[in-house]
């Protein structure tokens, strides 16, 4: 599979409502993209912390709730992790200068 190609699918899409928004043809640069892994990495390490304590919480039905928020963010941050490393490798691919001149003009 074409990492170029990966990375542009998983690209958060825009809803055919919010076209005329100002941040239309606004690119996240690099440094956004870091950020994101970050953010992730802590939302991960947080989710795997809910579903280590589960068993630990005196409270009946706590730990349940706990477990399914773990497990919820235990997805969502994996998947947003590898997006964003995937589009950071290939960044320089996907927003060449012609079309970063082509999506803000």
């Amino acid at each position: 599979m074409n990492l170029v190609w990966l990375a542009t699918a998983m690209i958060p899409k825009k809803d055919r409502n919010e076209f005329d928004r100002d941040e239309n043809g606004v690119i996240k640069s690099k440094n956004a993209w870091k950020k994101d892994i970050y953010t992730n990495l802590v939302i991960f390490i947080v989710s795997v912390f809910f579903v280590v304590t589960m068993e630990i919480i005196p409270i009946p039905y706590l730990g349940f709730f706990t477990f399914i928020a773990g497990i919820g963010g235990l997805l969502k941050s994996v998947y947003c992790i590898f997006r964003a490393l995937v589009i950071l490798k290939e960044y320089d691919n996907i927003f060449s200068e012609e079309l970063i001149k082509k999506i803000v003009e």
